[in-house]
């Protein structure tokens, strides 16, 4: 279960936590469960990461500077989305934005979950083998005994084999089982594709944002569109189609409605979503070398150990380079912050007036 501190707003908790420190008293006294906190100190955030533990709750924390390092590293986990505050967390975001935390959690729990239900299967499966085998050793060793070993040698194996033969068909039969029951659990729609009802999108307006869900609705209604008449759900118009897709590409990508609905009118929905989807791409970024504190070549080894991808910029350029991507913020590196480099511009073809 997430617990998330985002709901009213208390204004006096700053002055209240400010206190309590002063007067090296505990957080516990305060009842306030949700709130919002703005221009917080550090002591503040570390104050209220320790009291959130101290309510056994796990504890999440997101920074980008070193003043956030405390209550990262006090923090059950640590997310960093910065350099400055690489030291101390569990986790470093190398990818902008916070969406990737969600993206990580949803992961994390299929993969946990498949991982449950495997070991759930290979203990089931390991104790009956053994539960087998204790029945047989019994039953081998009290026949020998009682009968004084007089059992005819052939009768002894057929009727070995006739029980290993059992035992495999009913170990077949268990694994079919346990596999039907996995892809029953991985499976988590229906193959055909139906609109959410007004209570569904009101329920999943009320929860955080289902990403993977929501792209696949995106990439269903585009399929449907590009064939209405044949894929399109019964009683269902196309308007309905292209409202539900106006609400996903605006939640999904972050353009207001009403950019969507004029970029819904002027393209067709298939061009429409890779348009979109070229603007999300990163394009490269043109940097200029500061010849008074480095060389090109100099700061070039130094974005190469921070796995930066580049080109130099163009033959008649001596300082420029061309970064097609790079595993950190290129505007927040110490080099950038001492101003060994510039950044120019996120085009190649508008960087001549620059060199």
């Amino acid at each position: 279960k997430v617990t998330s501190l985002v709901a009213k707003k208390d204004t006096s908790l700053a002055a209240r936590i400010e206190e309590a420190i002063w007067k090296n008293e505990s957080l516990g006294s305060l009842t306030v469960d949700n709130f919002i906190m703005a221009s917080d100190k550090a002591r503040h955030k570390y104050e209220i990461v320790k009291h959130l533990q101290a309510r056994k709750l796990i504890c999440g924390m997101t920074g980008d500077g070193v003043n956030d390092a405390p209550a990262l590293q006090k923090a059950d986990i640590g997310i960093a989305v910065a350099d400055a505050a690489r030291s101390a967390p569990d986790i470093v975001l190398t990818e902008p934005g916070l969406s990737v935390i969600i993206s990580a959690l949803l992961t994390s729990r299929a993969i946990f979950q498949r991982m449950k239900n495997y070991t759930i299967y290979a203990v089931s499966i390991t104790i009956r083998i053994l539960e087998t085998l204790t029945q047989l050793s019994k039953h081998t060793s009290s026949s020998g005994f009682e009968t004084g070993f007089s059992t005819d040698s052939d009768d002894y194996e057929l009727d070995i084999e006739e029980k290993s033969r059992n035992i495999d068909e009913k170990r077949a039969r268990e694994q079919k089982d346990v596999e039907a029951e996995l892809q029953l659990n991985i499976k988590e729609e229906s193959d055909e594709f139906r609109l959410p009802t007004e209570e569904e999108i009101g329920v999943e307006a009320l929860q955080p944002p289902d990403l993977s869900n929501m792209q696949r609705r995106i990439k269903e209604i585009v399929r449907i569109l590009s064939n209405f008449k044949t894929l399109r759900q019964e009683g269902v118009t196309r308007k309905d189609y292209v409202e539900q897709l106006n609400r996903d590409l605006s939640s999904d990508y972050g353009y207001n409605k009403f950019l969507i609905g004029v970029l819904v009118e002027m393209f067709p929905v298939v061009e429409l979503l890779e348009l979109i989807e070229s603007y999300e791409k990163p394009r490269p970024i043109c940097l200029r070398t500061n010849t008074l504190k480095s060389r090109r070549r100099d700061l070039v080894e130094v974005l190469i150990n921070r796995g930066v991808n580049y080109d130099p910029l163009s033959k008649w350029s001596k300082v420029g380079l061309v970064v097609y991507d790079s595993q950190v913020p290129i505007g927040a590196t110490p080099k950038y912050m001492a101003g060994y480099y510039m950044h120019i511009c996120d085009s190649q073809d508008r960087t001549s007036n620059h060199f």
